[in-house]
């Protein structure tokens, strides 16, 4: 178990979203199945965030450089290996986001979390 003083700096740390859904996750009023649907959604976030925004993309980046430059300089293929991989997460993880804000953001007027 942690602190309470210590729990409140990782609060204090998280983002605005973040905030809301701790809020929400403490409120007395949340039922037990919204909880456990919540908590299915998140961690399917998580799940999804890594999976596509890591490896899939990962795999899709190292192929297309592999099949583009297999003659050219090291650098060149370093530099469009992770211009692709960033640019290709940035896009993923924003599609899981708003994929997961629209999943909860019911549950936040649903208790009143603002």
């Amino acid at each position: 178990m942690q602190s309470v003083k210590s729990q409140k700096d990782k609060i204090l740390k998280l983002g605005v979203k973040d905030k809301k859904l701790t809020r929400l996750f403490h409120n007395k009023q949340l039922t037990e199945q919204d909880s456990a649907l919540i908590n299915y959604i998140y961690e399917e976030k998580q799940s999804l965030s890594f999976t596509y925004g890591v490896m899939a993309n990962m795999i899709f980046s190292i192929g297309t450089n592999f099949a583009l430059f297999k003659t050219n300089g090291v650098l060149l293929q370093c530099v469009f290996f992770c211009s692709t991989f960033a640019g290709i997460n940035f896009w993923v993880r924003k599609r899981v986001e708003r994929r997961f804000n629209t999943l909860v953001d019911p549950y936040f007027e649903k208790y009143q979390i603002k």
